[in-house]
């Protein structure tokens, strides 16, 4: 059997894209960024803990973490299917991410076939694929960077119901509802999926000529799967304004009346205005991203303002575009959602828009000059994934949202996972102890002894030989000499170094690294 050129094409384009999207996401998979996102740091852990029901909280880590895993289990889900692949390692949820986010991006380059001739579709999802945003988040393995990961796929499902596939619809509507449920289940501000599903089915099949009976069991397959979830769809999205209050102080309406304030209006249009046109500079608790840069580059937000005005002219074509920027940008203006992290389910309709200009410059070039056109097109997209990769390397993985200690820490666990809670000391100030040491010790042993788990769920600070300085001086020297390694915070490195010369009447090793000192007795 002959393959078409057309076919053949395709295939080169969608093995381009994932080649070069696992080539850049594995490379230094767990050395850049140097260290952990606190949350994703504990979103790991509570993956793991979930496993063996130990609360995250009684291991030192916020109670809010076990809230969310039973609100968002979709993501904890994910990272138990990393700790299968990659390990029992706070680096598998990493891992995981990004083979789901390269499932995303093919998904994403189909849903824009749905648009676009096939090169068109290619250089957009390579530049979607290979942005600072898009790069940086799957870097982070907390509910926002999964929100996306199933976006794509539900909606192109949706727009391949037609009277063609009538033998497919069915099984289309059956995966767009899955792809729908999961994504919800993923993240917070995943709330709009069912709503944009909805909404596009229903005039994706008004579009049809499938006959009313069609048309109904198709709604019905599609809505049964809500109605199972609804109660739990509605509890966290009213669960929701009480977990991101940092984030949504300047509402743009009163609560109760939905009195408009326009001042309050304004200021989330001026922000949102600096984080596509200035740079990047919102600063949170909750940050994730942080470049000196706006969120998408500027070529890239031109062309998607020039898409966006250009799909008015057919919005039978790009309704679903429209929809979709709707139900994203609505909530970033009125409820102030415009945290980094709340950006993800958005940044790729602002590409989508961006090849609508091309698809426009194809329509009117004469065919002999379509060669020309291409060449400047790869050429440009080439220098935008340039700037776009090398702020990724360079400025990206090296925002404040990163805590190089917590990686040092999950590699030392790492080594000594066989002799955790055995002979192996650490020693750090009482507030690290309880929010990294434990969790992060506790994690290394729990994956190395699942068996023991009804024992470790109660194991304190004490039983998984975790002191501060205080406490570890306080040992007899027979405690001491008892350790085979003594993992030192560097605060307190030169004290407990001249202590243990003191003490100990025998020869030491000293392994100096950047935040501990590991002592070998």
């Amino acid at each position: 059997m002959k393959i078409s050129k057309k076919f053949l094409t395709e295939i080169i384009f969608v093995f381009i894209i994932i080649i070069s999207s696992l080539a850049i996401r594995f490379y230094k998979i767990e050395a850049l960024p140097n260290g952990f996102e606190g949350d994703a740091f504990a979103w790991g852990i509570t993956s793991l803990f979930a496993m063996h029901d130990i609360s995250p909280s009684e291991k030192g880590l916020y109670a809010l973490n076990a809230t969310m895993a039973k609100s968002y289990p979709v993501s904890i889900k994910i990272n138990q299917l990393g700790f299968t692949l990659f390990g029992k390692d706070l680096y598998s949820s990493r891992k995981i991410l990004t083979l789901f986010s390269v499932f995303a991006v093919v998904s994403f380059y189909f849903l824009s076939r749905s648009f676009f001739n096939p090169i068109i579709s290619f250089c957009i999802t390579l530049l979607y694929s290979l942005s600072t945003y898009k790069l940086i988040i799957t870097r982070i393995a907390l509910e926002p960077a999964y929100a996306d990961l199933f976006l794509y796929f539900f909606i192109l499902m949706i727009l391949l119901i037609s009277t063609k596939n009538k033998k497919s619809n069915i099984f289309l509507s059956l995966a767009a509802t899955l792809g729908i449920v999961l994504g919800t289940f993923s993240y917070a501000l995943s709330f709009i999926f069912p709503v944009l599903g909805m909404l596009l089915l229903i005039i994706q099949l008004l579009k049809t000529d499938l006959k009313i009976r069609e048309k109904i069991l198709l709604l019905v397959i599609f809505f049964i799967p809500f109605i199972i979830i609804f109660s739990k769809w509605i509890n966290n999205i009213l669960l929701e304004p009480q977990l991101k209050d940092y984030a949504s102080a300047n509402v743009a309406f009163d609560m109760k009346t939905f009195k408009p304030d326009i001042l309050k209006l304004e200021a989330n249009l001026l922000t949102i205005n600096g984080q596509l046109f200035q740079e990047l500079t919102y600063e949170t608790s909750d940050m994730v991203v942080s470049y000196n840069d706006t969120i998408i580059l500027l070529p890239i937000v031109y062309l998607a303002l020039g898409g966006f005005y250009l799909s008015l002219l057919n919005i039978k074509k790009y309704y679903p575009l429209q929809i979709w920027f709707a139900l994203f940008f609505l909530p970033m203006v009125l409820l102030e959602l415009y945290v980094p992290r709340f950006w993800v389910n958005g940044i790729g309709v602002f590409f989508i828009f961006a090849g609508i200009p091309f698809k426009f410059l194809y329509s009117i070039i004469r065919p002999k000059f379509t060669s020309v056109v291409n060449s400047v097109l790869y050429l440009l997209i080439l220098f935008l994934i340039f700037f776009g990769v090398f702020e990724f390397y360079n400025n990206a993985v090296k925002n404040q949202s990163f805590i190089p200690s917590l990686g040092e820490l999950a590699i030392i666990n790492r080594e000594f996972k066989n002799n955790i809670s055995d002979n192996v000391a650490f020693i750090s100030s009482k507030q690290f102890n309880k929010v990294a040491i434990h969790p992060v010790t506790t994690f290394y042993y729990l994956a190395q002894n699942p068996d023991k788990a009804k024992e470790i769920k109660f194991m304190t600070q004490q039983d998984m030989l975790i002191f501060n300085r205080k406490e570890f001086m306080n040992l007899t020297f027979e405690e001491v000499a008892g350790f085979r390694n003594i993992v030192v915070d560097n605060d307190y490195n030169k004290e407990i170094k001249d202590y243990l010369k003191l003490s100990l009447k025998q020869a030491f090793k000293m392994k100096k690294l950047d935040y501990f000192t590991i002592y070998e007795l």
